[in-house]
């Protein structure tokens, strides 16, 4: 496969600063994050506080929950385009049972000044992995960013339970002045832009 060729080149490039984890995100995520936010040291060391911007997989139903929890207060979060933001799994659909991510991290107060795009349609010219139809299908992803707010940092999220994980509210954690982070997306590609579903 391609993955591991371009993370040795970014691991070349950028002075070994890529770690490169294999497995399945549902398990790996949340494992490599204690492992490095509980290890040595004070939080100063918390090693992956230096990531400003986090992507969250679309196949694992905790992914975005997992991030959330070990990002500082100003993060910015993004996650796999889907074919929709009401999609039940990553953004903000919801059935009796449960609800999609995002829509859990908003309820508990975890992301703050979202904003979702569409992209332009495109046909495809070939056949790829998540496609129904093949070749020729028109496909139009929509996604959205937001920033963190630092109130459910690293504070008793259920991350393994699939579905079903919630966020926990950390009212000792005031958050962080994000103004600046939020006021990027405010103004960028107003064309594509679209409303966040309720």
């Amino acid at each position: 496969t391609y993955q591991i060729p371009v993370a040795q080149k970014l691991q070349e490039k950028y002075d070994h600063r890529l770690t490169h984890v294999k497995g399945n995100s549902c398990h790996t995520v949340p494992t490599y994050m204690e492992r490095e936010g509980e290890g040595e040291g004070d939080e100063s060391e918390f090693k992956f506080k230096t990531c400003d911007i986090l992507h969250g997989s679309s196949l694992c139903p905790t992914d975005n929950i997992d991030l959330v929890r070990y990002a500082p207060c100003g993060t910015i979060l993004t996650s796999t385009a889907m074919p929709s933001v009401k999609d039940r799994s990553v953004y903000f659909g919801k059935t009796p049972k449960a609800q999609a991510q995002w829509r859990k991290l908003r309820a508990d107060g975890c992301i703050d000044h979202i904003s979702c795009f569409t992209e332009e349609p495109h046909v495809l010219d070939r056949t790829f992995v998540f496609t129904k139809n093949g070749k020729n299908e028109m496909i139009q992803h929509e996604f959205c960013v937001a920033i963190v707010t630092g109130k459910c940092y690293h504070e008793g999220m259920s991350t393994r339970s699939g579905a079903t994980a919630t966020a926990k509210r950390n009212d000792g954690n005031v958050g962080c002045d994000v103004t600046q982070q939020a006021n990027m997306f405010q103004d960028i590609c107003p064309t594509w832009k679209i409303e966040v579903p309720l």
